[in-house]
Parts: C-alpha cells; sequence; structure tokens
C-alpha cells in the first residue's frame, strides 16, 4: 500500500502541474489574442493616416516630373549602342579563342 500513496501524489502533483500549464497558456492565449486586437486596430489607424497624406500629397504632379525627367534620362543614354557594345564584350569572353 506504501506505493499506491507515492502513485496518487505524483499523479496529483503532476495533473496540478499540467492544469497550471494549460490555464497559462490560455492566459497567454487571451493576452496575444487582445495585442493582436490592438495591433490590427493600430494597423488601420496608421492605414488611415497614411491614405490622408498620400491623398494630400499632390502625387500625380509630381509622378509626371519624375515620369518625365526619367523619360529624358533614357532617352540621353544611348541605351542601344551601349547594350550592343555589352553585347559584343559578352560574346568575346564566352566564345573561346580560335
Amino acid at each position: 500500500m506504501k506505493n499506491v500513496w507515492k502513485g496518487l501524489v505524483i499523479g496529483a502533483l503532476t495533473g496540478a502541474g499540467i492544469g497550471l500549464l494549460l490555464d497559462l497558456l490560455e492566459a497567454l492565449g487571451r493576452g496575444g489574442r487582445k495585442l493582436s486586437i490592438q495591433a490590427r486596430d493600430e494597423a488601420s489607424h496608421l492605414a488611415t493616416v497614411a491614405e490622408l497624406k498620400v491623398k494630400d500629397a499632390e502625387l500625380p504632379d509630381r509622378a509626371k516630373d519624375v515620369a518625365g525627367k526619367l523619360a529624358d534620362r533614357v532617352k540621353d543614354a544611348d541605351l542601344p549602342d551601349r547594350a550592343k557594345d555589352v553585347a559584343h564584350k559578352v560574346a568575346d569572353r564566352v566564345t573561346p579563342d580560335a
């Protein structure tokens, strides 16, 4: 009968430990849920603020200016000739000397 009591005590302590662990995990889950709700609300607020700033930023005019400058740079870069030069250099390195 001495071993039965030992088994009961160990079982009770193990059960209490597992119950405590489950309670802690449940509490962490509730805390995580609260944090996720708070993060979602903060993200929604930040998205609203960003949307208002973008709407007030006169982006179409800025975008036109940037696109125009980019088009000028591409036109002045003489890309077809540069691409041909690079292709010749690559071909020279790839093809073995005869």
